[in-house]
């Protein structure tokens, strides 16, 4: 073995970089992750999705959440509105009652809560009013809610999309609900409405602590246009005398959809026309310099290979410090917008008082064909969910339950039998040169130190030789910590276990192989790059690489190059899973 080399890593807080090349990234990340998290330094199995409750059916058109009573989702499915409540892990969904309902086809109903309404709007029908205990449509003839679509609420005010390319501003809200009229009408050129000539696609308030509301100027975008209006200005006879009360902040640059918009701390984040992550702060800062670099090109993997007009139906939301976007965006059999996975940014890899990591992607995440995302405080517990219509028709509600060890799912609707699914999970690690590129190597072996084992968990190892896009499988191990005593007949009935360890599995040792490009065996090149695949609940501590040098390097003179054009199959790359059997 003395002519062994190796090459260790360890941690990958720096989360997941697909931007670049495998070899260029840095020490503390990984090239990809799928259904993991880098939280606290190393990669592990992602957070679980429980079901909640299956939905009625129809087409999934909005879910927002309304801070009344103990907290309650509304939806909007088959043009018909519904709320969930919820009492501990168990989930109520109650019809709400109108004369006549909202259509059933158009893709998208969105919603906004004032001071104490929720407003729903799908472009065509009176506005939706509910206040927690009745419902109605706006007097839209007395002025009231204007039929529109996107809405935003700060300051007092319920801004309202109006036509595709007007802005309509409300009154201000004076205790009696009187944010749901629009009498005042005097604008800057005393006008009833503001123009943009880019049609809107999402409004939101810039979060601030420096107003008596927290709210500072709504922001308007377009698909390629951002402008902002000082609506932290209250008094509206004072907006035509005030300079830049309308102004455009991002030239070239807008978002996709409503749902996108993710307020955190004193900042936005959404997904902008082409998919790309956009913060309004690093994205204003970067304004007058050379090009418009997005916050996103470590999930490019995902980002750059989407269908750009169904991002319309991107959402996305801040739970448990993590901002999450759905993504990879397709239509379903019952030509509904899907997405098939979930984007991940981890917005407190490690923090401790001495130190704080900048945030870092997990990759992404996925188990179910997803459609909207919403969060809210119930019973003052902050709780996020997620919504699926999945390929058997059914629409559901999960919940993402940090702790659990399994994704659990609903085997049936009317006793509501629980059933595990274990995780999927999959990291790509840095490629490995050994620090001699020039070097032509052996892949001799791989190390694994799997720790915080809980249940049973499969691994399985391959790897790739430079840059070629085949992926080979080497081996896989089984191990098991139990976390029953194995008397109990209650389902998820885990005891006070412990998570194990296992201090090494050694020696996964690769099969000889030879490439039809290269001539060569397919563990014989300068660099390789490891992926680790486990199902089950576990934390990669440590991933040693070794290799053997070649005594007698090979190199290809010009004249033994092949002219002959040879067809390189590639198969068996991706790695799916999925949350139902």
């Amino acid at each position: 073995m003395s002519d062994w080399i190796g090459a260790t890593q360890g941690l990958a807080i720096d989360g997941v970089n697909s931007a670049v090349r495998p070899d260029l990234i840095g020490p503390n990340q990984v090239s990809w992750a799928m259904n993991a998290t880098v939280r606290d330094g190393k990669p592990r199995t992602r957070t679980a999705l429980v079901q909640r409750a299956f939905l009625p059916s129809g087409r999934v058109q909005g879910a927002g959440f309304f801070n009344v009573g103990n907290g309650e989702i509304i939806l909007m499915i088959g043009g018909r509105p519904y709320r969930i409540t919820a009492t501990g892990d168990n989930f109520t969904t109650q019809a709400l009652e109108l004369p006549w309902y909202n259509s059933t086809t158009l893709p998208t109903a969105w919603m906004c809560e004032t001071s104490g309404y929720f407003v729903i709007q799908d472009g065509e029908s009176a506005p939706i009013i509910y206040n927690g205990g009745s419902i109605r449509r706006s007097d839209i003839f007395n002025n009231e809610v204007p039929i529109g679509r996107q809405m935003a609420y700060g300051n007092g005010r319920l801004a309202v999309a109006v036509a595709g390319h007007n802005l309509k501003v409300g009154d201000i809200t004076d205790g009696d609900g009187s944010e749901l009229l629009f009498t005042e009408t005097n604008y800057l050129s005393n006008g009833g409405a503001f123009f943009y000539p880019n049609e809107i696609t999402a409004l939101a308030f810039l979060p601030s602590n420096n107003t008596a509301t927290g709210y500072g100027s709504l922001m308007v975008f377009g698909l390629r246009s951002t402008d902002s209006l000082r609506l932290e200005i209250t008094q509206r006879d004072l907006w035509s005398t005030i300079p830049g009360f309308q102004v455009v902040v991002l030239d070239n640059i807008g978002a996709c959809s409503q749902m996108s918009m993710v307020r955190v701390n004193q900042d936005l984040y959404w997904r902008d026309a082409k998919g790309e992550v956009r913060s309004l702060r690093s994205a204003a800062a970067a304004a007058d310099s050379p090009g418009n670099s997005s916050i996103s090109r470590e999930v490019s993997r995902i980002v750059d290979f989407e269908t750009d007009n169904w991002l319309t139906q991107s959402g996305g939301m801040f739970f448990d410090n993590r901002i999450f976007f759905l993504s990879s965006p397709f239509l379903s059999d019952d030509n509904v917008t899907a997405f098939q996975n979930i984007i991940s940014l981890d917005a407190a890899p490690l923090a401790t008082m001495r130190s704080k990591a900048p945030p870092a992607y997990d990759g992404v995440w996925n188990g179910a064909q997803f459609t909207r995302m919403v969060k809210g405080m119930f019973n003052g517990v902050e709780r996020g969910f997620v919504i699926s219509s999945d390929a058997d028709g059914l629409n559901r509600l999960w919940e993402f339950v940090p702790g659990q060890r399994t994704d659990i799912y609903l085997t049936d609707g009317t006793t509501m039998a629980k059933a595990d699914s274990r995780i999927v999970s999959q990291v790509e690690f840095r490629r490995f040169g050994m620090d001699e590129p020039n070097q032509l190597k052996r892949l001799t072996r791989a190390d694994i130190y799997p720790s915080e084992i809980e249940g049973d968990v499969n691994v399985k190892l391959y790897w790739r030789v430079g840059n070629t896009d085949q992926w080979f499988f080497c081996d896989e191990v089984n191990f098991c910590a139990q976390m029953t005593d194995g008397t109990s007949t209650v389902p998820h009935d885990w005891k006070n276990l412990r998570s194990q360890t296992r201090l090494q599995i050694r020696s996964f040792t690769f099969p000889q192989e030879v490439n039809d490009v290269f001539k060569l065996s397919t563990t014989v090149g300068y660099d390789f790059q490891i992926r680790l695949v486990w199902t089950g609940n576990m934390l990669i501590d440590r991933l040693d690489v070794w290799v053997s040098k070649l005594t007698n390097p090979r190199f290809s003179n010009i004249s033994e190059l092949e002219s002959e054009c040879i067809q390189y199959e590639v198969s068996d790359n991706e790695v799916t899973y999925s949350i139902l059997p």
